[in-house]
């Protein structure tokens, strides 16, 4: 099933952006995940992989996105959601380090 990578983006202090001196992520294979945890990170990859569908134009611009990547059989995919997407499983899973 492969290895999902989750980073935190964003908020007010730009976390994972480039120069940010913060990065917060976590790594865990498919197979950890419920099925119930499974089935929404594949619907998300369904969702916002074959189109441009975006919220970062929200209002709320200050929020944390989560940025979730993993191999596929075409090669490796990443997609960016809003944070109340994100099963709390994966979000609990997240450490942050100084880079």
């Amino acid at each position: 099933m492969g290895t999902l990578t989750i980073e935190r983006v964003g908020g007010l202090a730009g976390i994972g952006h480039v120069g940010s001196a913060v990065r917060s992520r976590a790594q865990v294979t498919m197979e950890r995940l419920s099925p119930e945890d499974r089935a929404v990170i594949e619907e998300l990859f369904v969702r916002y992989r074959d189109s441009k569908k975006s919220d970062r134009d929200s209002p709320l611009r200050d929020l944390f996105r989560y940025r979730l990547s993993r191999g596929a059989e075409e090669g490796a995919e990443s997609i960016e959601v809003a944070e109340e997407l994100v099963p709390r499983a994966l979000v609990r899973l997240i450490k942050d380090e100084l880079v």
